[in-house]
C-alpha cells in the first residue's frame, strides 16, 4: 500500500519546500510514500473559479485507480489532530486500497 500526496503546481516558496522535503524523509521511514505535482491549469486566469476547480479536479484523478482510497485535504473539511490522523491513516492501509 502506498500513501501518495498529489497537489497542483509547485510552491515559490522556498521554506515551505525545505518543510515538505523534511517531512517526505521522515514518512518513508513508517511507509511507503510518494508525492505527486500535477502542473498548473493552463489559462487559468480566463476561467471562472469553479471552471478551474473542476479542471483541477480532473488532472487530480486522471490516474487514479478504483481501488484507491481518496482523502480532500481542504480547510473547510473535518480537522485532525496529528495524532487523529494517523489513525485515520492507518485504519484504512489495513484495507484491501491499493493508494491512498
Amino acid at each position: 500500500m502506498t500513501v501518495e500526496f498529489r497537489a497542483v503546481g509547485k510552491t515559490s516558496f522556498p521554506y515551505l519546500t525545505e518543510g515538505i522535503d523534511l517531512y517526505e524523509k521522515r514518512l518513508k521511514h513508517y511507509l511507503t510514500y510518494q508525492s505527486v505535482i500535477v502542473p498548473d491549469v493552463r489559462h487559468a486566469k480566463n476561467m471562472s473559479p469553479s471552471e478551474l476547480k473542476k479542471k483541477e479536479g480532473e488532472g487530480l484523478l486522471r490516474k487514479t485507480d478504483e481501488r484507491d482510497f481518496i482523502v480532500l485535504l481542504d480547510e473547510k473539511g473535518k480537522s485532525y489532530s496529528s495524532e487523529k490522523f494517523a489513525r485515520f491513516l492507518e485504519k484504512h492501509r489495513q484495507m484491501s486500497h491499493k493508494r491512498i
